[in-house]
């Protein structure tokens, strides 16, 4: 297995090596995940621009066609969204603490 001349490396000399291969690569990693998050919120908030104009057009749709209109959006003004066929299904929050309202009258031309 081993010549005469040949010794076998120290087992600590193997331990730090080890140790000093894994702190480079946590180094590295650690450098390079910090640009994973922008990407995700960028998205999430594309979505939520999305939903927002979706909501307005229904909330349009919804004031055409009947006398009493919405001046806000809360869960009341959702639910009558819903029930009058002016939203076709549910709308997908970003994220779970999402949640979508006014404050004030909502105005013309807000997007």
């Amino acid at each position: 297995m081993f010549s005469k001349k040949e010794k076998p490396k120290n087992i600590t000399a193997i331990i730090v090596e080890t140790i000093v291969v894994f702190f480079i690569v946590f180094i590295l990693t650690s450098m390079g995940a910090p640009g994973y998050s922008t990407p995700r919120a960028s998205t999430r908030q594309k979505a939520c621009y999305s939903n927002i104009r979706v909501l307005y057009g229904a909330i349009e749709m919804y004031n055409l066609d009947h006398k009493d209109t919405f001046k806000e959006l809360n869960e009341k003004t959702l639910n009558s969204l819903y029930d009058e066929k002016c939203l076709k299904g549910e709308i997908n929050l970003p994220t779970p603490r999402c949640n979508y309202r006014s404050e004030g009258i909502i105005k013309e031309n807000i997007l």
